[in-house]
């Protein structure tokens, strides 16, 4: 909903499909991709959608068609399109060089919870957890581990852990994989969600732990 800088988004927009025409391959590929996402800054989702189907057809940059699978992914998603933005998200995550495999990761376990796959997410969440390239939101090559992202993550974890049921040998994975800050709260947290549940007896549990 961001309104500002609209007038130039809507000038660049111009400016760009007067462009389109003359560009070369892979540089309409480019623009077919940031003209996606000027349409969806401006309101114009469904026009977003068609250039992106475009932009994956018609380059053979896999760095640009897996942004552009990215950003039908995010769409679907924002609609709770959730199987139409798993197949998206999986398709980035096939593209080893793609620079967004870590948001496409911590979607599709999103997407697999939300489908009702919650023993999937939970696996899905552990891989992320498990893979310092996928624990920056910056992608690419970058191993530095954000420590606030992963704190995110295996907060979320607990969630998922709680839904599939979590007892002693759960509560011990969720405080490896947590950073030193955030351990003690993510292990009440849990209790907390389990106790919510109804799942008392693997609460108590967890909060003796």
């Amino acid at each position: 909903n961001c309104v500002v800088g609209e007038k130039d988004r809507t000038q660049a927009i111009i400016y760009y499909n007067e462009v389109l025409p003359k560009l070369e391959k892979t540089q309409k590929a480019r623009v077919l991709t940031q003209l996606g996402h000027l349409y969806e800054l401006t309101g114009q989702s469904d026009k977003a959608v068609e250039l992106y189907k475009q932009s994956i057809s018609s380059s053979d940059d896999p760095l640009f068609v897996s942004e552009a699978q990215l950003a039908l992914a995010e769409i679907h998603f924002k609609k709770g399109q959730f199987a139409m933005a798993l197949e998206r998200y999986n398709s980035v995550l096939s593209e080893k060089t793609s620079q967004k495999r870590s948001l496409a990761a911590y979607r599709r376990a999103w997407c697999l919870f939300n489908l009702g796959k919650t023993q999937e997410s939970e696996e899905s969440l552990l891989e992320i957890l498990n893979n310092p390239k996928l624990l920056n939101r910056s992608g690419g090559d970058i191993v530095a581990v954000d420590l606030q992202y992963k704190s995110e993550v295996a907060r979320d974890l607990a969630t998922f852990m709680a839904k599939n049921g979590a007892g002693i040998d759960k509560a011990k994975i969720l405080y490896h994989h947590s950073p030193e800050k955030v351990k003690l709260s993510n292990i009440s947290y849990l209790a907390g969600e389990l106790e919510r549940l109804g799942q008392k007896k693997d609460a108590v549990e967890v909060y003796r732990f």
